[in-house]
């Protein structure tokens, strides 16, 4: 059983553009640490176990303990509440055979965020990109090489998202991996609601932002090279974070 459903990834450690984005061209990253309580492991926070090296924002800094809520199953989780979950939580499926965490943005008035979800849930049903995960499975390891977690920022008015955002856009994409909210505001610090779609890459052996991609879709507009796309980034990430 997949606890915490897969995908992520980008080769090279820079920032990489797609061709459909909703947020404005010169938005970026905060560029000052911050590290609000909760942040960091502790008690009432699940897996404690993190990382204690200084959490940044730049390529190659540590990613700080964030949390959410979340489905973790998406619509098999349909009449179930959220459940808090934290980046130590990802930490720690690290030492169960997970390389990699795509950590996606996303909002319900935003089209690519939309093109994105649906993007996501086919590539994890594409064959070819299932035998390649396989190639970083070893005998024993319980949690699957690439995990993946879409955050909804906000709703279809532009409002805070909340918990029945979680039930529509899981309805709406018929999703299987696990879909968020950020309701303390702490996964948008790394990802600003003006600069969505944008996804990080961590390496899940230390936590460390391999890359961000800021939109989604190819030039073309078609689905299938979209997705595809993505998978081969996918692909080239977790073959650099298992290393």
């Amino acid at each position: 059983m997949r606890i915490l459903s897969a995908v992520a990834g980008i080769a090279l450690l820079g920032s990489i553009g797609m061709a459909g984005g909703c947020g404005t061209a010169d938005s970026g990253p905060p560029m000052e640490t911050k590290n609000p309580p909760g942040m960091t492991g502790g008690p009432g926070t699940g897996n404690t176990d993190y990382p204690m090296a200084k959490p940044g924002f730049a390529l190659g800094d540590q990613v700080a303990n964030l949390s959410f809520l979340a489905k973790l199953h998406g619509s098999q989780d349909a009449g179930k509440d959220p459940v808090k979950v934290t980046l130590a939580d990802f930490y720690a499926l690290g030492k169960q055979g997970a390389k990699l965490l795509f950590l996606s943005g996303a909002a319900e008035w935003c089209g690519p965020c939309n093109q994105e979800a649906e993007g996501l849930e086919k590539a994890l049903s594409d064959p070819g990109f299932l035998d390649y995960q396989k190639m970083y499975r070893k005998e024993g390891d319980t949690a699957d090489p690439i995990q993946i977690v879409q955050v909804v920022f906000q709703n279809l008015d532009g409002s805070q998202s909340d918990r029945d955002t979680i039930d529509r856009w899981i309805k709406a994409h018929n999703i299987g991996f696990q879909i968020g909210i950020d309701p303390k505001s702490e996964v948008s610090q790394y990802i600003p609601a003006n600069t969505i779609p944008q996804s990080l890459y961590i390496k899940l052996s230390d936590m460390t932002l391999l890359s961000r991609e800021n939109g989604y879709g190819t030039a073309n507009g078609n689905p299938d090279d979209s997705r595809n796309a993505l998978i081969a980034n996918l692909e080239r990430s977790l073959t650099t974070a298992a290393k």
